[in-house]
């Protein structure tokens, strides 16, 4: 079971917040927060399709 979450600009389909930002920050928060959840979430994005946590892991780069 997945749930949902609403992530506006802490995932944006495909890629990880924003990219004018503090990029280890913007980058910490999905890995620590979000990622940690079930890969069947869904997650709101706030821009762009809803995705899944699955489909995002990749995008999010290691620390």
């Amino acid at each position: 079971m997945g749930g949902a979450v609403h992530a506006e600009r802490a995932v944006t389909s495909g890629a990880a917040g924003r990219s004018y930002s503090d990029r280890p920050a913007i980058e910490a928060f999905p890995r620590a927060r979000l990622l940690t959840l079930s890969g069947a979430t869904v997650v709101h994005t706030g821009h762009g399709q809803d995705a899944t946590i699955a489909a995002e892991r990749p995008n999010v780069p290691a620390p």
